[in-house]
């Protein structure tokens, strides 16, 4: 089930929230209710990634076609993407990329890498590889978890197709991926944002925003969901179970009301 249990790093498998970001807020300028809401999931190769400010953890958890326009457009500030990580080790230290392969904006003009420093088992300083600045993260009690307790599925359409859907599970905690249908424009230039996107063809805001990043923690077959892209799903609930098929090679996967058939991801890039 975890094609990459050889070159697992339980030092780094966790929920990480994210303190502060140094030197912007190193006095304590900025306060803790006003700062951004940045959790990464790190489990074996695969992450998850949210960043909310306060506007847009305020929305409604109601559906987008019952939000006003200035609550869609707080939405469209939001960070939200999945992927594979890479770590490059050098005399120096070593290089953590966070390389997405599903993101909630449009590609940007630079990846997100950072030089790893661990100054408690717990606490881990990134040091940006682009600018001066650094980031202090912390890793949620009891989410250091080991290979063995690491899954990753994605979900297949009635064909038996990959559909886009991935359920990534560690030890309690759920990272789920509903992708939006629609593309990006082509030729779209890197580094625009969702919001400036949205600016010039407001009548896709619906289905841009349509697009499900959620991180739960589960209780038995109960998945309480903590953290989500989707306004409508913060703060709800999914019935969830997984039963593996003989050969290993796919489960019968339930979420909420949707159930079919999903597979193992692999760890590497196809």
């Amino acid at each position: 089930m975890n094609p990459a249990s050889s070159s697992f790093r339980s030092d780094l498998a966790g929920v990480w929230r994210r303190l502060q970001v140094l030197p912007d807020d190193e006095a304590g300028s900025t306060v803790s209710a006003q700062r951004p809401t940045v959790v990464r999931l790190q489990a074996g190769p695969w992450f998850a990634q949210w960043m909310q400010e306060p506007a847009e953890r305020g929305v409604p958890a109601v559906p987008l076609c019952d939000l006003a326009p200035m609550q869609l457009a707080a939405l469209t500030e939001q960070q939200a993407c999945w992927g594979v990580c890479h770590l490059d080790a050098h005399p120096e230290g070593e290089v953590a990329h966070w390389l997405p392969r599903v993101d909630f904006q449009p590609p940007s003009l630079q990846s997100d890498a950072g030089w790893l420093l661990f100054d408690q088992p717990e606490r881990c300083i990134e040091i940006d590889t682009h600018s001066d600045r650094s980031q202090v993260w912390v890793r949620e009690p009891g989410t250091a978890w080991q290979a063995d307790e690491v899954w990753c599925l994605q979900g297949l359409d009635a064909d038996g197709h990959d559909d886009g859907r991935v359920l990534l599970g560690a030890g309690p905690w759920r990272v789920y991926l509903r992708p939006r249908r629609g593309r990006w424009p082509r030729g779209l230039q890197p580094g625009l944002t969702l919001h400036d996107l949205l600016l010039h063809q407001p009548d896709d805001a619906l289905s841009w925003l349509d697009h499900e990043l959620s991180l739960g923690r589960c209780e038995g077959t109960r998945c309480d969901i903590v953290l989500s892209s989707l306004p409508a799903s913060r703060g709800g609930q999914r019935h969830t179970t997984i039963a593996w098929h003989d050969d290993g090679q796919r489960a019968w996967v339930r979420w909420g009301d949707d159930e079919g058939w999903w597979r193992p991801l692999p760890a590497s890039p196809p």
